[in-house]
């Protein structure tokens, strides 16, 4: 392989923009190619970030590996499993903005794809890319003698969300889960990532505020060893705000806005300033396509496998809500 990886990213939305930046400062990255069904989408970021870059505006075009050796994927969520499984089968690395698929069916079924062409699959769940959740991770699994067993876990999470989504796919059903499903599963991702728990079932309430699509949501699950996550998403607050809370039998951990995390014992506080370091989906991604074409062992901290759960997570949520029961979790 080149000294530079061929990228090309499918889907011109919002999202791309901060895909593009992290990469125009990769020296290793030529970005080939961007492809959206609506030309001038594509060619507004070209201008900005990749002047040279080919635009198509069909999949099967974008999808070549005479012009990409990798793909980002940047879609709505329904189009991931036909766009993944097509770059997988012509032999391409793929990044997907996350959700991996719609269906926990549909990305059991792409890793399927990936080990079978032998190609990476990640998801840009960016949480686990960043300090303050790299550092929470190495507090719980390599400190516990600080937290001890965890018994429940609290997000909090919301943003001026609802009062964007009229008129785009995020209010549509076909295509978009709701609040909990997009911004919100970030939170939930990353309690996953930094505890190494998985959820076993999960009950559900979803307010949908006038909209299509859920707005509030109250999620009670159980994880496996019997910790409790609750959740609760409010997609039409007027800021934005997070707060993670992890509570052990010794000690609890607590990450507010992704910006600080401190250690409670005892009713005394610690702020912790030892941050790991961090990095960016996109870098990790190009770094382990580099380690694939060397023989190395492969690393991306978001692999396809934490997008099967999440996957099994919203079908779990939306099925409770609509049967107002407890639901299982099957995917993880």
């Amino acid at each position: 392989m080149a000294n530079r990886i061929r990228v090309g990213v499918i889907g011109c939305g919002r999202i791309t923009e901060r895909h593009l930046r992290r990469m125009t400062d990769d020296g290793r990255i030529e970005i080939s190619l961007l492809c959206d069904p609506v030309e001038s989408a594509a060619k507004t970021l070209a201008n900005t970030f990749a002047p040279s870059a080919r635009i198509v505006t069909d999949e099967n075009d974008a999808i070549d590996p005479k012009h990409v050796d990798a793909v980002i994927l940047c879609s709505p969520t329904t189009l991931h499993h036909r766009q993944a499984s097509l770059a997988l089968e012509r032999g391409l690395d793929v990044l997907v903005e996350k959700p991996i698929a719609s269906t926990a069916k549909e990305a059991h079924d792409l890793i399927e794809r990936r080990d079978r062409v032998q190609r990476i699959l990640g998801v840009a769940y960016q949480r686990r890319f960043e300090p303050i959740y790299r550092t929470a991770r190495r507090e719980i699994q390599e400190r516990s003698e600080i937290y001890g067993n965890i018994r429940e876990i609290h997000v909090y999470a919301c943003e001026r969300w609802a009062q964007t989504i009229d008129g785009t796919w995020r209010n549509d059903p076909s295509f978009s889960g709701g609040f909990f499903a997009d911004a919100g599963s970030h939170q939930i991702d990353a309690c996953f990532f930094i505890t190494g728990l998985t959820p076993i079932e999960l009950r559900a309430d979803i307010d949908f505020r006038d909209k299509r699509v859920a707005i509030e949501t109250s999620i009670r699950a159980t994880l496996k060893g019997g910790a409790i996550l609750v959740a609760h998403f409010v997609g039409d607050a007027h800021h934005w705000a997070e707060e993670i809370v992890i509570h052990g039998d010794r000690g609890d951990l607590v990450l507010r806005n992704g910006q600080e995390i401190e250690r409670w014992s005892d009713n005394q506080m610690t702020r912790i300033i030892d941050l790991e370091s961090g990095t960016s989906p996109n870098r990790d991604f190009i770094d382990d396509v580099f380690r694939r074409t060397e023989g190395k062992k492969l690393s991306f901290a978001a692999p396809a496998e934490c997008g099967v759960i999440m996957a099994g997570w919203t079908e779990g949520v939306l099925e409770s809500a609509r049967t107002s029961d407890t639901v299982k979790i099957t995917s993880s």
